[in-house]
C-alpha cells in the first residue's frame, strides 16, 4: 500500500491509500473508494485540468455524500 497525506503537517487530515485492487480517499467516516481504473481516470483528469462537474451518480465508486459538498 502507498499512503499519501493531503496536508502539510501530516496529522488530522485526509489521506489517499493506494492498494493493488482499490484506492481509498478521505478519512474515517468520510471515505471514497475507487477502482484502479477510476483512480487512473481521476489522475488523468486532474493532470489535464479537465472541467469538473458534480454528478448524482458515481458508477461503482463508494463515497460518503459529504465528500462532495459545495464549498
Amino acid at each position: 500500500m502507498k499512503l499519501i497525506t493531503l496536508c502539510a503537517n501530516g496529522s488530522c487530515c485526509p489521506v489517499v491509500k493506494v492498494y493493488d485492487d482499490k484506492v481509498e480517499i478521505g478519512e474515517e467516516g468520510n471515505l471514497c473508494t475507487l477502482t484502479p481504473d477510476q483512480w487512473e481516470t481521476l489522475k488523468s483528469k486532474i493532470q489535464s485540468s479537465e472541467t469538473w462537474f458534480q454528478s448524482s451518480t458515481s458508477e461503482g465508486a463508494q463515497c460518503a455524500p459529504s465528500l462532495f459538498r459545495p464549498k
